[in-house]
């Protein structure tokens, strides 16, 4: 079973360097509460000291006896991490999307869940809300509930588990201790309550799904409020459960939790209401559509349906649009005007994350039912460094069919510099390759370039030509694309007529197996000259390649080598790693991940004596535990960090 304190499980990764670190998790907070979401949907809560009090809790979708979708052995995360933004309907949201599609086909009930956790200043309480739809042919009734792992002052066993039929809530408390913890169903009253000591709870077998599917799906299914348990020396599991749902084929229904902190339970019933009333201004809050985010030298616009736009320092659109397509053929065209579908209600803005900002949106074209081919998921992530006249974005194309699949992909652009469509100059530059645009006369300069590897084709058409004179016929305009994303060659140069243009920069093509993934970084990039576009461009290059300096801080001849602690540590995104050099040696510093893979090249070169520093960058690495290693001569030693997004 999945079911550790925050602490224990770091320590016992730390000795055990050979195991991955399977989990992968943000956290936030409220000044009151602090809190945790996993990737694949379990979410934790922590005191203001970061004393963990709920160990876990994760929805259960409970079909029968034999079928139960949850955390344990069925939610694989859907996104490489979980997202934590400063944008949406309230200080601090976090997302997790995750479903069971890791298995093929997909065992019933085949279900997707999206998971947003709301946080607001100086309140000690949470709100999440989860989203569940049906992702298969047929429609299911299922029993929906969620199942949570109680651990007061970080500590399993003799705590007391119990319904509160006032506020109609769980909670839970250890007997003399202060805090007093709650989880309440908003929107509707909890259909059933019920409890099981852990020992009781856990079957021998832990990793049996049919053993633990079938008591999941007791306390999941039965009615009846259980009356309190005092857990025994391995702790309880309880879950609240929120009645039978029926589903029809991607079809979706949506359940709202308060996870509350108090020292006391009057003092939990007042939370209740004040969760009742943040659940109110959540309903009515509108979603955020869009994020916005900058350097000081550019800024992008990011919409929740894939769409970036690119403005100028001044605030001036250059880009009107970029988005990328995916084309099968002629007929089916993956794009942003008429496939694309949000999956998240707001895109996410983060600070300090991979990069100095960072917005994510998750889109694809499951509105349509079935989805129409190809069907993908694109997860784009929008990188911002201060002062730096580009952004990168990184595309994650995933077929999300059950078959293999052969596409061409490319990235449509809507040039409007100087905010204006109509008599730009739209080109391919062959020394930097990358696509450009501007107008004669004017400073701004825009590019468009794939990072990491040569484009295939560049295709460019006067509006009027690419645009059909029916934009809603999708047939009409996946030809079109299809043509600019399928066919070889680079344009010459094009000047739009007074309504504009529209270019491709494309990929070339990719094959996909069901359920795999491939991914993109393409620079933005402004400046005032064609000449100052390609000095970008180059910056861009480094900015995605990272740093490897070496430095160094003293000439003094040390008496040994020696390999430091790195500083800070826990880190995000970048620490100090410092070395000692006794005599000139060939030195190699690397970093690898838990599966002893390596993950970063710090130093590979003949180093004087001295004592020296390097940087490392782990802006594209997700959260978890990284060892570095330090060989000089006949000289080696490794040391453990950890990187906390």
């Amino acid at each position: 079973m999945k079911r550790s304190i925050t602490a224990c499980f770091l320590a016992a990764v730390l000795l055990l360097p050979t195991l991955a670190l399977a989990q992968k998790n943000v956290y936030g907070g409220t000044g009151g509460v602090r809190f945790k979401v996993n990737r694949a949907g379990s979410f934790a809560l922590y005191d203001k000291d970061f004393t963990t009090q709920l160990d876990r809790a994760s929805i259960i979708v409970a079909l029968d006896s034999a079928h139960v979708f949850d955390y344990q052995e069925d939610a694989n995360y859907l996104t490489s991490s979980p997202i934590l933004s400063s944008v949406g309907k309230a200080d601090t949201v976090a997302t997790a999307l995750f479903d069971n599609s890791w298995v093929l086909p997909s065992p019933p009930p085949d279900v997707q869940v999206v998971e947003n956790a709301y946080a607001w200043k100086k309140d000690s309480i949470v709100l999440v809300d989860y989203a569940l739809t049906n992702t298969s042919a047929a429609p299911y009734a299922v029993h929906v509930g969620m199942g949570c792992v109680p651990a007061p002052s970080e500590t399993y066993g003799g705590e007391t588990v119990a319904y509160d039929t006032t506020a109609k809530m769980a909670y839970f408390f250890r007997e003399g201790e202060a805090p007093y913890i709650g989880v309440k169903l908003l929107g509707q009253n909890p259909t059933s309550f019920h409890v099981l000591d852990w020992d009781a709870y856990s079957p021998a077998d832990p990793s049996s799904d049919a053993a633990t599917d079938s008591t999941r799906w007791r306390m999941t299914a039965l009615p009846g409020f259980d009356a309190p348990l005092v857990g025994g020396v391995n702790g309880s599991f309880f879950n609240l459960n929120f009645g039978i749902q029926t589903l029809g084929s991607r079809s979706s229904v949506s359940y709202t939790l308060a996870y509350l902190y108090s020292t006391s339970l009057a003092g939990l019933r007042k939370m209740s209401d004040s969760a009742d009333v943040r659940y109110a201004a959540l309903m009515a809050a509108s979603a955020v559509k869009n994020a916005y985010g900058g350097t000081g030298a550019v800024a992008f616009k990011l919409n929740r349906a894939g769409s970036l736009t690119i403005y100028g320092a001044d605030g001036q659109m250059q880009l009107s649009r970029a988005s990328i397509l995916v084309a099968q053929d002629s007929a089916h065209v993956f794009d942003y005007e008429e496939d694309a579908y949000y999956l998240m209600t707001a895109p996410a803005l983060s600070v300090g994350g991979a990069a100095d900002t960072v917005a994510e949106a998750l889109f694809d074209n499951t509105w349509k039912v079935p989805p129409s081919p190809p069907d993908v998921r694109v997860l784009a992530q929008v990188h911002a460094w201060k002062n730096d006249p580009f952004v990168l974005v990184d595309y994650t194309v995933t077929n999300y069919s059950i078959t293999a699949n052969t596409v061409r992909i490319g990235m449509g652009c809507v040039p409007a510099p100087s905010e204006t469509y109509g008599g730009e100059t739209v080109a391919y530059d062959t020394t930097k390759k990358m696509a450009y645009f501007f107008r004669q006369g004017e400073t701004p300069y825009i590019g468009v370039k794939v990072i990491g590897q040569n484009p295939s084709s560049f295709h460019a058409l006067d509006w009027d030509v690419y645009s059909p004179t029916d934009p809603s016929n999708d047939v009409a305009t996946d030809s079109t694309r299809w043509r600019m994303t399928a066919l070889p060659g680079f344009d010459a140069p094009l000047v739009a007529g007074v309504n504009g243009s529209f270019c491709n920069l494309n990929f070339g093509t990719q094959a996909l197996d069901a359920k795999s993934s491939v991914a993109y970084t393409v620079a933005y990039m402004v400046s005032s000259s064609l000449a100052g576009l390609r000095a970008v461009s180059d910056s861009a290059l480094a900015r995605f390649n990272g740093p490897t300096d070496v430095r160094q801080v003293s000439s003094n001849v040390p008496g040994q080598f020696a390999l430091a602690q790195n500083y800070p540590n826990p880190f995000n995104p970048s620490s100090t790693i410092e070395y000692t050099i006794m005599k000139g040696s060939q030195v190699t510093l690397k970093v690898y991940n838990m599966l002893g893979q390596e993950v970063s090249t710090l130093v590979s070169e003949r180093l004087a004596p001295g004592r020296y520093t390097s940087r490392f960058d782990g802006s594209k690495l997700a959260s978890g535990v990284y060892f570095y290693r330090l060989t000089a001569g006949t000289f080696v030693q490794t040391k453990q960090m950890v990187l906390i997004k």
